[in-house]
């Protein structure tokens, strides 16, 4: 099962988000579309096999939101929480909860 393709919708708002707000706040380098998939989305899913439906997660330095998000779009019974210092990553993280609705 390939959860990006499961959850397609949702992983393309956050790829819509991503780029529109990267392109004034610079949250990270990786910018085209592809790279972001994969580096981004597919490189968060790598724990994907060992997550239990009610799992806790704590993404210390998240950075752009990665492997929070994405995590949090595949497994929406888990408590995840993302953690960074930079106001700005954490500004767009808040933004990406609020428009894909994720707990």
């Amino acid at each position: 099962m390939n959860l990006i393709e499961t959850n397609k919708d949702k992983f393309d708002k956050l790829y819509e988000l991503y780029s529109e707000y990267n392109s004034h706040t610079n949250i990270s380098a990786i910018r085209d579309k592809d790279s972001v998939y994969k580096k981004h989305f597919e490189d968060s899913l790598v724990i994907a096999p060992y997550i239990t439906q009610k799992l806790s997660i704590v993404d210390i330095g998240t950075g752009g939101g990665f492997p929070a998000l994405p995590l949090a779009i595949c497994f929406p019974k888990c408590k995840i929480t993302a953690v960074d210092s930079i106001g700005k990553k954490t500004k767009f993280i808040d933004l990406v909860k609020d428009e894909l609705k994720l707990n």
